[in-house]
């Protein structure tokens, strides 16, 4: 399971804040990191970067996805 961390930002434009990724096994422990790529499912409120960091652009509520090579995502 992935988790985004945090979970909820609020930004306002052309602020910035790096999101991490934690990787949950089954029973709740931390996993092994793997490689993510970020997506903005919001580009014209936010965008983002290889390496998770999210700057707003526009007012309203954007969604970021982390996903795996093996299809995992946020």
């Amino acid at each position: 399971m992935l988790r985004i961390d945090p979970a909820n930002i609020e930004l306002l434009p052309a602020e910035s804040r790096r999101l991490n990724v934690v990787f949950l096994l089954e029973d709740g422990s931390v996993a092994s990191p793997v490689p993510v790529t970020w997506t903005s499912l919001s580009p014209s409120v936010a965008s983002v970067n290889e390496a998770g960091v999210i700057v707003g652009l526009s007012d309203g509520n954007g969604v970021i996805e982390a996903r795996t090579e093996t299809g995992l995502t946020t």
